[in-house]
């Protein structure tokens, strides 16, 4: 059965993104209750973000604060690059052979995930800000309607492919699961506090009281922050899995409860 079999046109992006940024090595852990918390916190964080502006009036146009938050997720997006691309990099080199040939094999698929997704951000954030769709609206030829359409889809399946994407990546910490389940919760706590520092140089797009803006700069990476140290911990007390077993020349497997 094929894709679209499966999961209609309407879906083919978000099934496509989910091949691309979800974890796929079948024999990595998955612990439940973490998995449960990170999508508890996700939901509290989007639902406190509607809150924080219905409840207090913007200090710009609506568009400003779609842009701004648009601006905030292309620059999470290459911060994640960044930061998933060095600490790849910095953990296969640290590791003792043979565990380094082992997870070299791994790369593969993390490595396709930092790289999708910049290119998908930038060309959603071409067609969305720039005049990646220049040619709608200049005349009413049958080639420019028929440009116009095949550039109205483009955007859609970029922009569903990319939203999805960017969410899974984030999720997941860019498959670095496959390489090995204690990366994701350095590379999150790491991506949180640096989206605090721009967040922080950042001018305040709502009028709130300064408690709660504060409260809405420290709160998500304190909560990212807590999650990785439990991740870390249910990692080492149920699994047996550690950093520094990582790293070396023979990496113990999850011990199972």
């Amino acid at each position: 059965m094929s894709a679209v079999d499966r999961v209609g046109w309407f879906g083919l992006p978000f099934w496509a993104a989910a091949r691309v940024f979800c974890p796929r090595r079948p024999d990595r852990v998955r612990d439940a209750p973490v998995q449960a918390m990170q999508i508890a916190r996700t939901v509290v964080g989007l639902s406190a973000t509607c809150w924080l502006v219905f409840a207090y009036p913007l200090k710009g146009r609506l568009s400003d604060f779609a842009t701004a938050r648009a601006l905030d997720a292309f620059l999470s997006v290459w911060v994640l690059l960044g930061v998933g691309f060095l600490t790849l990099v910095l953990f296969v080199l640290a590791s003792r052979p043979p565990a380094r040939r082992m997870y070299g094999k791994r790369l593969l698929g993390p490595l396709g995930a930092l790289l999708s997704l910049p290119v998908t951000v930038s060309l959603a954030w071409f067609f969305m800000f720039r005049e990646g769709m220049w040619w709608i609206g200049h005349d009413w030829s049958l080639l420019t309607v028929l440009g116009g359409a095949a550039g109205l889809v483009a955007c859609t399946v970029i922009l569903a492919f990319g939203f999805s994407g960017l969410v899974l990546a984030l999720h997941f910490g860019f498959r670095t699961a496959d390489v090995h389940e204690v990366l994701p919760p350095f590379i999150s706590t790491i991506l949180g506090w640096a989206m605090f520092i721009f967040q922080l140089l950042d001018r305040p797009l709502v009028d709130a009281p300064d408690w709660v803006m504060w409260l809405f700069l420290v709160g998500p990476a304190l909560s990212v922050t807590a999650l990785a140290f439990w991740e870390l911990h249910r990692l080492r007390s149920r699994f047996g899995i550690t950093l520094r077993r990582a790293l070396s020349p023979a990496p113990v497997g999850p011990a199972h409860p």
